[in-house]
């Protein structure tokens, strides 16, 4: 199965609220440690909807542990390390976050955050930052 085709079965889940043990059963098959991971993503209410106005402009955004992840939906796309190592080169399926957003999308699970357009590039420059810790000494 492909990104695309993980990515469509993700939305086909349309519940309100919750997973079936069927869905949550197959997610993990599919997903293995990063459906976990990105349940207690959408558990811990870190993904939000970000809605500009008046544009109506939408930006995803996952709060990790050390930074937010911007997530573009439609492509489907993630700022995330895991996204250009593991899903670039075809080692895994989806990353932790874009799970999270797809779940908490579909399961009405995330927060939304209103903001004006005049602070979208701001926010964008912020959300692109990377973690500039130093590289560990070998």
């Amino acid at each position: 199965m492909g990104h695309e085709e993980v990515m469509a079965e993700l939305g086909r889940i349309k519940v309100h609220g919750k997973l079936s043990m069927g869905d949550f059963t197959e997610l993990r098959r599919l997903f293995g440690a990063r459906f976990t991971a990105a349940w207690r993503l959408v558990r811990r209410g870190s993904v939000k909807k970000y809605v500009f106005k008046p544009s109506g402009r939408i930006q995803w955004i996952v709060v990790g542990d050390t930074r937010d992840y911007l997530i573009y939906e439609e492509a489907p796309y993630c700022h995330c390390e895991d996204f250009y190592i593991s899903i670039m080169g075809g080692k895994a399926k989806a990353c932790k976050h874009l799970i999270a957003q797809k779940l908490a999308s579909q399961l009405g699970l995330y927060s939304v955050e209103a903001e004006h357009d005049g602070s979208y590039f701001r926010l964008l420059d912020e959300w692109r930052k990377v973690d500039a810790r130093p590289a560990k000494q070998f």
